[in-house]
């Protein structure tokens, strides 16, 4: 089965049976449903169940067959569904509950086998997930099988459901249109579907808003009594970090869907604490396995694919990384450790480790309480199941990781290109190839994608340089900006991030290719034409294969004529100016502006003159990095 289908949540198989005694459901009662996995020990992936109420007959379900189509996140365990209906022991009238049984089969050990159980409707965390010793054998020794006693607490008196109100309200600003407030609104009731129905979380009440812009977003805080933590006139376009009340719905904000998913978990989970570097771990783990759910099956599957193959370059054990405080290089184990821990014990119970720490307790408490493990054991388990999931790269040919038949294919060209882009980064810019890894998967839709640790390169661009090479820059950026700087500084000014990326690929480009620059510049000047938006308009952003990404490039190829300075040196001097806590919530642009002022010897304010006038002139070659004067036609700012 491929990658594409391991987030698809099916029910496998379904069979109801209505079981009549005198009852009636009273408060408080529970029902205790005996449950009987039956496997084949000549082909472990035949498995069958009963189902009976307490002291009742085998055959009121059963036995009946369960398909395995279902897998987890990672792929390393199958499930098959069933629904059972068991008649309770009261005495006054007739009632049944419906009770949903899951069972998990280990992948790759087919001899582990769990189950899950929740009566219809209610929580996934209400029995949580029980290991099934499948130590009995039937007499011909043709199966083995394992007895599970679930005990489930039974709603009361049976009436009409009230009215369920939503939990999240959602404040628009008035620069959003009705299509815009139909996505938002889409995404955070799936989200919360997906919470309710998958972890058996439900949020409690809360407030979401959502607007056009940062200047936007301030001011509708503003208005609903909230007190903003940044300055109204902030130019960054980069999407608010995670632990905000707000979304921006721009083009910076691509995946309104993941975005809109991370603050809905987060209400999930808003009054966890964190004792250890491994709660915050799993809490951000946890957020973005929410969001990826929202992205949809298919989006879920490719995140989880990606994520896995950064968690490759990591070599250190996730014990001596949080044991020593190196923070950036736990950011691809975070999610690792999420999908651990729900294949191993089950979604629903990861809501119940931060339910724990929300109550009081601690790391250790959390994991004996939830996963029955001690952290040396979390810790020992979690290395074992990385080894199998996402084993350390091996060698030098092991950094290139090829996805798909196409890819396979075209494998020899890829290293070539790879190898080549490699190598000329090292000859102009010094940066030598250390450890990344090249992720190419000819079923991927996107062109190019440049996370912490991993560059991924999809059919569209798969066999094209300048593309790898604007990746690769990315990359560069990251080893070169300092872990403070990630967020918020190595996107001043904002357009500087994808426009030297751009500039870069180009560049290489037309050195591998052989065409004058002239030739090569002549395209992004045509791109960048097509615009009328300012370069320093706070709504500015750039959308993967925008004209945008030309403005930014032409932009940096004035300030490279300008100083004589490479921009690929830029993101160390970023690095070397730190936020002053005097400039309050100014800070991070501020030590941008002086970083900026610095290495290039100007302004932002005098940049964005300069460039507005040279590019009212045509962007004329001739005239890179010179003093532009209006003429009668260019106004004078």
């Amino acid at each position: 089965m491929s990658v594409k289908n391991w987030f698809v949540v099916a029910l496998i198989g379904a069979l109801t049976l209505s079981l009549v005694t005198s009852a009636r459901a009273e408060e408080g009662h529970t029902a205790t449903v005996e449950v009987r996995v039956w496997q084949s020990t000549r082909d472990a992936q035949i498995l069958f169940v009963h189902a009976r109420p307490e002291g009742g007959r085998w055959d009121a379900l059963g036995p009946v067959h369960l398909d395995l189509s279902g897998l987890s996140s990672s792929g390393t365990y199958r499930y098959g569904d069933i629904t059972a209906g068991v008649a309770l022991p009261l005495e006054l009238e007739p009632f049944t509950v419906n009770m949903e049984i899951r069972v998990w089969q280990g992948g790759r050990n087919a001899g582990i086998l769990y189950i899950s159980a929740r009566y219809e409707g209610g929580r996934w965390d209400t029995l949580g997930t029980t290991r099934v010793d499948m130590r009995g054998r039937n007499s011909r020794g043709t199966f083995r099988y394992g007895d599970v006693a679930l005990q489930v607490p039974v709603p009361g008196p049976v009436s009409p459901p009230a009215p369920v109100e939503p939990p999240g309200t959602i404040h628009f600003s008035q620069e959003l249109t009705e299509s815009d407030r139909e996505r938002i609104t889409y995404y955070m009731r799936y989200t919360e579907q997906i919470l309710a129905d998958r972890f058996g979380a439900a949020p409690q009440p809360y407030t979401l808003y959502a607007a056009k812009d940062w200047k936007d977003a301030h001011d509708l805080l503003t208005e609903h009594g909230e007190s903003p933590d940044f300055p109204r006139e902030r130019s960054s376009g980069a999407c608010p970090p995670i632990a905000t009340n707000f979304i921006l719905f721009n083009r910076s904000c691509q995946r309104l869907n993941a975005s809109v998913g991370y603050r809905v978990a987060r209400e999930a989970v808003i009054n966890k604490r964190s004792t250890t570097s491994l709660d915050s771990d799993l809490y951000f783990g946890f957020l973005a396995y929410v969001s990826f759910a929202a992205d949809g099956p298919e989006g879920e599957a490719d995140n989880a694919t990606r994520y896995m193959s950064e968690a490759r370059v990591v070599t250190a054990p996730l014990a001596q990384i949080h044991a020593t405080g190196t923070r950036l290089d736990a950011r691809p184990l975070k999610f690792l450790a999420i999908i651990y821990l729900a294949d191993t014990f089950g979604d629903q119970n990861l809501i119940r480790y931060f339910k724990h720490l929300s109550t009081g307790g601690n790391t250790e408490t959390a994991l004996e309480h939830t996963f029955g493990l001690s952290l040396e054991e979390f810790h020992t388990n979690f290395e074992s199941y990385r080894q199998i999931v996402a084993p350390p790269l091996s060698s030098e040919t092991a950094r290139i990781i090829f996805l798909g038949d196409d890819a396979l294919e075209q494998a020899e060209d890829i290293r070539r290109i790879i190898s080549a882009v490699e190598q000329w980064f090292e000859e102009k810019f010094d940066y030598p190839a250390l450890s990344a890894v090249w992720r190419v998967d000819s079923r991927g839709s996107h062109c190019g994608l440049a996370a912490p640790t991993t560059i991924d390169i999809g059919q569209p661009c798969m066999l094209s340089p300048g593309v790898y090479a604007h990746e690769y820059f990315h990359r560069l950026q990251n080893e070169r900006s300092a872990p403070e700087s990630l967020l918020v500084m190595k996107t001043y000014p904002p357009f500087m991030l994808e426009g030297s990326a751009t500039f870069v690929g180009n560049v290489y480009l037309a050195s591998v290719s052989g065409t004058k620059w002239s030739e090569t510049r002549a395209g992004i000047v045509a791109a960048a034409s097509r615009l009328t938006i300012a370069l320093d308009d706070p709504t500015l952003r750039i959308q993967p294969g925008s004209p945008e990404y030309s403005l930014g490039a032409l932009a940096t190829e004035w300030l490279e004529g300008r100083s004589g300075n490479s921009v690929a040196d830029y993101y160390h001097a970023l690095s070397q100016h730190e936020p002053r806590s005097e400039d309050g919530d100014q800070r991070s642009d501020r030590a941008g502006e002086r970083a900026f002022q610095e290495f290039w010897g100007i302004s932002t304010d005098e940049f964005y003159r300069q460039f507005a006038c040279w590019r009212e002139r045509g962007f004329p070659l001739a005239e890179v990095g010179e003093e532009c004067a209006p003429t009668d036609s260019t106004p004078a700012s």
